[in-house]
This record gives structure tokens, sequence and C-alpha cells, in this order.
């Protein structure tokens, strides 16, 4: 049996270039989801694919991080106890 490996980065090695995915491609990965749903993976997907949050930023979100500023709705990235942010940077409205 093979074995997978992953390999983890060097420092200051750049990262491979990825290209966004196609309408068809997108359409094929969604069509399998059916709405509503009390499944999280379709939620989950839609907000990384909307909003270019992190998994684990997603994962994170609280009923009161979906705020309303000026007519926008938006998720606002922010620690709470238990659950840290990866940098600083990452503490946004998204």
């Amino acid at each position: 049996m093979k074995r997978a490996y992953v390999m983890g980065r060097q420092k200051g090695a750049h990262r491979p270039k990825h290209q966004p995915l196609k309408p068809e491609e997108l359409a094929a990965i969604f069509a399998g989801f059916k709405f509503p749903t009390d499944d999280p993976l379709p939620w989950l997907c839609l907000i990384g694919l909307y909003s270019g949050m992190r998994l684990e930023e997603i994962a994170g979100l609280r009923c009161e991080d979906v705020r309303t500023e000026d007519g926008v709705t938006f998720f606002q990235v922010e620690p709470y106890p238990g659950h840290d942010i990866k940098t600083d940077a990452a503490r946004r409205g998204a």
C-alpha cells in the first residue's frame, strides 16, 4: 500500500498559484447540496466561497458574529474565550 505524505513549506518558499474554479466546476461541487439543510458542510462551503474566510474562521463563527452596519451584513472575525484567531490581521469583517 502506498502512503501519502504532506510536505511542509520551507521558510521563504513561494506558495503554488491556484487557479479559480470554473463555473461548471462550482456547479458540480454544489449540485449535491440540498437547501435548506441542517448539514453544516454546504454552509461552510458557501460562506468560504463568497467571503474568502479560512475554514477555521467559518467553523468558529457564532450568531453574534453576523453583523449589519450601514445596510451591509458581514461576519465579524475576532477571538473569544476558547477560540483564537490565526493572526492579528485575521481580526476583521468579512
